[in-house]
């Protein structure tokens, strides 16, 4: 009998952690991953213009956007994730975070 109530109360300890683990990725950690994919985005780019390094790329809207960077050429095909600032109604304030060469 002694063994019977062990294992119970082993269930119900486990039983709780699990609950605990599941409200907190339910709560904590799928609400930021939500938050990261709402205000960062990536578009596929062209290296406009070069000048030591600085690098002025043109997106697919026709914006120009400047990062320092190297190893870039004029007419490289880049990938660019930009942070939006948390604004969505305007372009002019976001952020690039990351460029990847395609």
């Amino acid at each position: 009998m002694n063994n019977k109530r062990e294992n119970d109360v082993i269930y119900k300890a486990l039983t709780n952690v699990v609950s605990i683990v599941l409200i907190m990725i339910t709560f904590v950690i799928l609400p930021g991953i939500a938050g990261y994919i709402e205000n960062h985005y990536t578009m596929t780019c062209v290296v406009d213009t070069v000048n030591s390094d600085d690098v002025i790329v043109i997106d697919q809207t026709g914006n120009l956007w400047g990062f320092y960077g190297d190893g870039f050429n004029a007419g490289d095909r880049v990938k660019v994730t930009f942070y939006n600032n948390t604004t969505n109604s305007t372009r002019y304030d976001d952020e690039i975070i990351k460029v990847e060469k395609e």
